[in-house]
């Protein structure tokens, strides 16, 4: 039977050659001209990330010796919804990324902040900066949480929020859940040559 400890070194083993297929993609974001993959969200959102990746990984090793794995249509079924899944998180992503989140570039500090706007502008925006871009209205009136509240409707913001948040992991979560079913078929396929080979 295979040990936590052991599913963990297998775990990390793959991680490390996703890890390493990954890194393409700031320059994938540069070329395309986004300046960061990851979403500007609040620390809070990322504590919910490691609650749930680490409810994963519980949850994948407690199957390890269910039955259902054993079968031959079971591995290519799982990974197919899985990845299916990751792929309508991952063009979700990418539609949340473009709608909602924008990046000023600030002169005296010779960096890029990017923060994740509404779908809706408020009365008051409406009202004062009409003819504006949502960047220049930024610059204007400042991009601190308060003040991207009070140029978009604050439900409109939060929904954004929320939505990349949940697309963003989902995708990220679909890669961990395929390294998860990697390592217990990698697992499952020695214990059957060990049995064969007896």
């Amino acid at each position: 039977m295979m040990s936590l400890t052991e599913y963990l070194k297998r775990f990390g083993r793959i991680t490390k050659i996703i890890a390493g297929a990954l890194g393409a993609i700031p320059v994938i974001g540069r070329l395309s001209g986004i300046t960061s993959i990851a979403p500007p969200l609040n620390t809070h959102y990322f504590f919910i990330y490691i609650f749930f990746f680490l409810a994963i990984l519980a949850i994948t090793y407690s199957t390890k010796d269910a039955k259902l794995w054993r079968r031959s249509w079971a591995t290519p079924v799982a990974l197919g919804i899985i990845f299916l899944i990751g792929l309508v998180a991952f063009f979700a992503y990418i539609y949340a990324f473009e709608s909602t989140v924008r990046c000023i570039y600030i002169e005296s500090l010779e960096e890029t902040d990017c923060v994740i706007v509404g779908t809706e502008r408020s009365e008051f925006s409406k009202k004062e900066y009409t003819n504006l871009t949502d960047v220049e209205m930024l610059r204007q009136h400042g991009y601190r949480d308060t003040d991207i509240r009070k140029l978009w409707r604050p439900a409109s913001v939060t929904r954004s929020r929320v939505f990349m948040a949940v697309s963003y992991f989902l995708m990220v979560l679909s890669l961990v859940e395929i390294s998860c079913i990697f390592v217990l078929k990698s697992y499952l396929d020695e214990q059957g040559l060990n049995r064969k080979s007896m």
